[in-house]
């Protein structure tokens, strides 16, 4: 990636987010949240136990929309701001710390979406079948041919599924896209070294497919701080073979201390 990609994307997803804005209306959500507030202020609103139940399910559905919003739109202006920082200061190890973080930035605005799309009564099962039968021509990040491929592969049937689906479309994990699809559909069965390696690993049958994963792996696994696994998932990401052949030794060297064979 550079400058101009970069800049492009963060005009892609500043559009997303004002289209996004223009439907969900956050002003109006936190109008109505504050008109709940009021209600529930007064005592007399819990004695009717039906209404009570039906706005408390209302301030929990727009609650968690609004939190959503908020979040991917912080991230994006935080993103741009640094962005437009760094460039005035030339400041190439942010830049490049920006574009690493790229991939996890377009996330944010696509599980925005994805949570549009489940926000209502039965929005959930419906917005999973569409996205299994491919119709996702217009959803960002879902649309293209290999994408399309990759969900008949694979044959979503939650939202874990569709975010995972996701973080394996790039390259490195695109390589355990077969592997995945397998496994999830019953096809082969995921194999674990350790329980350890069960807990972190169970909700994608046995495949990293987050770089979060990478670092508990090293945390429970080898005992590396945290600070310590992100440079190990840093080193990797960004396929640092100088780094990695020192994190190898520390890795192994931690795991046998923990009772872990070579």
């Amino acid at each position: 990636m550079d400058n101009y990609e970069y800049s492009e994307l963060l005009k892609a997803l500043s559009n997303k987010i004002s289209n996004i804005a223009s439907i969900i209306k956050p002003d109006e959500i936190k109008a109505r949240l504050d008109e709940i507030a009021s209600l529930e202020s007064d005592p007399a609103f819990w004695s009717d136990v039906e209404t009570s139940a039906k706005i408390g399910k209302e301030k929990s559905k727009i609650s968690k929309i609004l939190e959503n919003f908020n979040e991917a739109k912080s991230a994006l202006n935080d993103a741009s701001e640094l962005f437009e920082l760094a460039n005035a200061e030339n400041d190439a190890q942010t830049i490049n710390a920006l574009f690493d973080d790229s991939k996890g930035l377009e996330d944010k605005v696509t599980s925005l979406e994805i949570s549009m799309m489940l926000s209502g009564e039965n929005d959930d099962k419906n917005a999973i079948k569409l996205i299994a039968k491919n119709k996702t021509m217009g959803l960002f990040q879902l649309e293209s041919v290999g994408m399309r491929k990759t969900i008949s592969l694979i044959k979503p049937t939650s939202f874990i599924d569709v975010a995972t689906i996701i973080a394996l479309y790039r390259p490195g994990p695109m390589d355990n896209i077969v592997a995945f699809a397998k496994r999830k559909n019953n096809k082969t069965s995921a194999t674990y070294s350790s329980a350890e390696l069960n807990n972190i690993l169970k909700e994608t049958y046995g495949t990293i497919v987050y770089q979060e994963q990478i670092m508990q792996i090293a945390n429970k696994i080898a005992s590396f701080d945290f600070a310590h696994a992100d440079l190990l998932r840093s080193a990797i990401s960004k396929k640092k073979a100088d780094k990695l052949v020192s994190y190898r030794k520390d890795f192994i060297d931690g795991a046998i201390k923990n009772g872990y064979s070579q």
